[in-house]
Formats: structure tokens, sequence, C-alpha cells
């Protein structure tokens, strides 16, 4: 059965649409952590995959050797969906020839990154005593070293 989100990040029966149904990237400016930053970015996909992770967990239990490795899985599937996105993208819109594709699992990559990271924060639970804005400043900063850590990987894994 499909949930809706409503105010206060509550799953509840599908309803009328709402405001916070609609939104996408909701305060993800806000985030605090990876897993925090994560949750926020989109909210709708948030809670459709972690029904799917409690659907897994009540398959095969609730034991963190199975919880880390279904958390890598979708943040790795999500990342290849991101890739066959901007793979069509780009070859309905360059001009070019399709013979000159050079392959890309940047977002793949980018997103086990960012698993690897969720998972370790949830598991390990180390709590910062430092305030919010200075953990807000090293969320985006994380972020961005993912970006280019993903993009060298991929650089030498295809280029």
């Amino acid at each position: 059965m499909i949930k809706s989100i409503v105010a206060g990040g509550k799953v509840s029966e599908p309803s009328t649409p709402t405001k916070e149904l609609f939104t996408v990237f909701g305060d993800s400016w806000k985030a605090t952590s990876l897993a925090d930053f994560w949750t926020r970015w989109n909210p709708v996909v948030h809670v459709a995959l972690r029904e799917l992770l409690e659907e897994v967990k009540s398959w095969l239990g609730d034991r963190w050797f199975v919880t880390a490795p279904t958390f890598l899985v979708i943040f790795f599937v999500v990342g290849l969906l991101h890739d066959i996105g901007w793979l069509f993208l780009d070859l309905m819109l360059s001009q070019t020839d399709q013979q000159d594709f050079t392959p890309s699992l940047f977002f793949a990559i980018f997103f086990l990154l960012n698993g690897i990271i969720v998972v370790a924060e949830r598991f390990i639970r180390i709590r910062l005593p430092i305030p919010n804005f200075m953990k807000t400043i090293l969320t985006f900063l994380c972020l961005i070293v993912l970006v280019k850590l993903a993009l060298m990987i991929d650089y030498w894994l295809f280029w």
C-alpha cells in the first residue's frame, strides 16, 4: 500500500494532496548530517524507499548485516537510475554520433559513497558537540568532497 507524507514528516494513508506531498528538496539546506540531508532532500522518495527497507527487514530480519547492505543497494540503484536518466538525456539532446559515447557511473559512485557515510552515521552514531550551523557547513563540505571524489573515480574508470 502506498502511503503519503503529511505535515511533520509523519506517514499516513493517502488523502487530499497537501503542500508537503509535493515538497521536493524541502529544507535540505538545514541538514546537520548526510543522513539528515537525504531524509530532507526528497521526502516522497524517502518515504517510498523507507517502506522498501522495512519490507526487506520484514523478510530477512532487522539485523545490521541486513540493513547496512540494503541501504547500500538502495543508494547504488538510485544512482544507477540517475545515470540512466542522464544517459537518455545525453543521447537525445546531443548531436554527436552514438559511437562517440563514453560510459559514466558518476551518480552510482556518488550515491554509493553517500550510502557508505549514511550507513556509518546510522550505525556508529557519533555525535559531534558542535553547533548545528557548523554541522550544516560540514555536511555541505562533505557533499562537495563526495562529488569531487565521485568525479575522480568515474574519470579513472572510464576515461
